[in-house]
Order: structure tokens, then sequence, then C-alpha cells
């Protein structure tokens, strides 16, 4: 008995981490877990999910599913090893079999918040944003001290144009984390929709603060930059991120999208090309490349473009005018 409980100590302590982002922390107690108790089905699937938030360094993604089936095969009547084993789900997007493993973690625990929040997750990706509205805030209920669900009823609220509402949660979020700088450029997001572009930058600049090499801030301020048609800044602040990292992808089609207005189609070409490399379905840089063809006259590679993104059912919405 005083085994068992000392693994249970070391699954407490794990959890506890994890709330907090210490996923090196919640590592090394759950490795103590396991060997007090290599059974521990809970600390098992756990240990799959901290491999997940660590980014699949140490085990491979099809290891961590194998680890987090093993779990599972040890004991089906705990709530956290299904939430765990459609979390995996979720990220080989594999939604169906993901909802299941959620909707089998609040049978066994109606108060499972972190499987309702999860299953929002799976709404939001099929687009049904009234249901993910709903699960996230069902969650939220549940676990106000979760500022994922914050979040993502402020991404929600966003795809929605509804920023007020957004900026609201955002702001529950940060209360839960204040120097998140994630949620500071959310905030700063809203904003930028709102086309409050003063309230926008203030708030990058508070992430600046706290970061100085954050990518996403700094595309952010190019791109504050590049709603108010100051291209050179905007540049100016693309190029910063691509410093740090030439593989941005967000950078990297906003500063196409700079060049294309400025009429320097041959370096967007080179920019959208190299976002494709990286990302072949990634639409804006199509759009960016259709665009330019028809310029250019070419257009049999213009509608090369416009087929793909025709294909992949697009909203080009979105795309920069």
């Amino acid at each position: 008995m005083e085994t068992q409980d000392n693994a249970k100590s070391f699954f407490k302590k794990a959890i506890i981490c994890i709330k907090t982002k210490n996923y090196e922390e919640a590592l090394r107690n759950l490795l103590m877990a396991l060997e007090i108790r290599a059974d521990y089905a809970e600390a098992l699937s756990t240990l799959g999910f901290v491999h997940y938030k660590l980014g699949f360094i140490e085990m491979t993604k099809e290891a961590v599913f194998e680890l987090v089936q093993k779990a599972l095969s040890l004991n089906k009547e705990t709530p956290i090893t299904w939430k765990n084993m459609g979390d995996i789900y979720f990220i080989r997007e594999e939604f169906d079999k993901a909802y299941d493993c959620y909707k089998k973690a609040i049978e066994l625990d109606s108060s499972f918040g972190l499987a309702i929040i999860n299953i929002g997750n799976i709404y939001y990706k099929k687009n049904d944003i009234n249901k993910a509205i709903d699960s996230f805030r069902r969650g939220y209920e549940l676990e106000q001290d979760n500022y994922d669900a914050c979040n993502n009823l402020g991404f929600v609220y966003t795809k929605q144009k509804e920023f007020d509402k957004a900026i609201e949660w955002y702001e529950k979020s940060l209360e839960l984390d204040p120097n998140n700088t994630n949620t500071i450029n959310f905030i700063g997001n809203a904003y930028l929709g709102k086309e409050e572009y003063k309230n926008a930058f203030e708030w990058y600049e508070k992430a600046l603060k706290l970061d100085p090499n954050d990518i996403n801030t700094l595309v952010n301020i190019g791109t504050v930059y590049l709603k108010k048609k100051n291209y050179m800044k905007a540049i100016e602040w693309y190029e910063k991120a691509l410093k740090l990292d030439p593989n941005d992808i967000y950078a990297l089609v906003n500063i196409s999208t700079v060049y294309i207005i400025q009429n320097k189609n041959d370096e967007a070409i080179k920019k959208c090309e190299k976002v494709l490399k990286l990302n072949p379905n990634e639409i804006i840089s199509m759009v960016n490349l259709a665009s330019i063809y028809t310029k250019k006259k070419e257009y049999d590679k213009e509608l090369e473009y416009c087929e793909i993104v025709y294909k992949l059912n697009a909203n080009i919405d979105n795309v920069i005018d």
C-alpha cells in the first residue's frame, strides 16, 4: 500500500507540473511513479502526453501512440487515459476517434473539464463554431484555472469577428498567466481585427518586452505597419523575424504580400515558392502567385494555382488586398 501511495504522490506532482507547463519536471515525476509501479496506467498514458508536449524529442509519435495504447490495455476505467488517447488521435488528425475517446473519458467522469474542452477543439476543427463555444464554456465552468479554455474561446470569437468578446476571454486567460506572450499577442491580434492599430501595437510591445526574440510578436508588429501601409517598416520587422527563423511561414507569406504591393514580383515569387516547399497547401501563397502571374500575363501558371486553390476549397477572404 505504501508503495502505491508513493507512486500516486509522484503522479499528483506530475499533474501539478503539467498545469504549470513544467513538462521536464512532470516527466521526472512520472518516471519515478513508473519505477515504483510499472503497470500504473494513468502515469503511463500521461507520460505519452508529456512526450507529445515536449515535441516528441525523446520519443517518436508512433512510440507515444503505442505507450498510451498499452496504458489502455492495463486499465480501461481511467478517464485521464482515455483523454490522453484522444489527444494522440487528435494530433494524428483522426478526429472521430479522438472524439470517441474524449466521450469515453466524460462517461467515466462527467466533470472532466479537459475532455470537454478538447471536444470543443474537434468542433472547432470541423468548423462547428456554436458547438465549439458550448464545449469551451462548459469546460471552463468546470476548470476555471484552465487558460487554454479562455484562449480557445478567444480564438473562436476572433474567427467570428466578435473582437470585444475575444478580448474579454483573452484577458481572463492573462489573469491566470500574466506573462504569457502568446495571449498578449492574441489580444493585439483582436485589436488589429478592430483596426485599432495603436492598441494592437501597445499589446505587441508588451509581448516584445517580455521576449524580444518572439517571432510571432515581430511578425505581428510588421503586420501593423502593413495595415498602415508603411511598407518599409513592415519589411524591416518581417526581416527581423526571418533572421531568427528563415522558414517562418507567416513572415514569408506577409513579406511576399508586401513585395506584391510594391510590384517586386520576382522577389515575391521566391518567397511564395519557399513557403510552398515548406507547406504545399499554404493557400495565401498560391493566391499571391496566381495574382502575380496574372500581372505578368502568364495565364497558364495563373490557372494552375487557381485550380489548386479551388480544389482545396480555399477561403481567400483573408488575403490582404
